[in-house]
């Protein structure tokens, strides 16, 4: 399949930058891109319902977990090691 893409000049600059980076044609870099987006199903959008499902089991791991003092949360306790 043949599709025709007319990109703004600065864009078509970032592409080649980044082909060029990888050591590709720009071509197979776009091509590539697209086959990955084209197949990446993670990426899709899910509901709503099913962002709450995942949050959901992954707090479900945390039930048995003592809750820590504010203190924990302050940048002092976090870089006492470091000068």
């Amino acid at each position: 399949m043949t599709i025709t893409l007319h990109l703004k000049p600065e864009v078509e600059a970032s592409l080649a930058a980044r082909a060029r980076s990888v050591g590709v044609p720009l071509e197979t870099y776009i091509r590539s891109a697209i086959e990955r987006l084209a197949l990446d199903r993670e990426s899709s959008t899910g509901s709503l319902a099913e962002f709450r499902a995942v949050l959901d089991a992954l707090a479900g791991g945390s039930v048995d977990l003592p809750p820590l003092p504010s203190a924990a949360f302050e940048r002092v306790s976090i870089y006492q090691d470091h000068d």
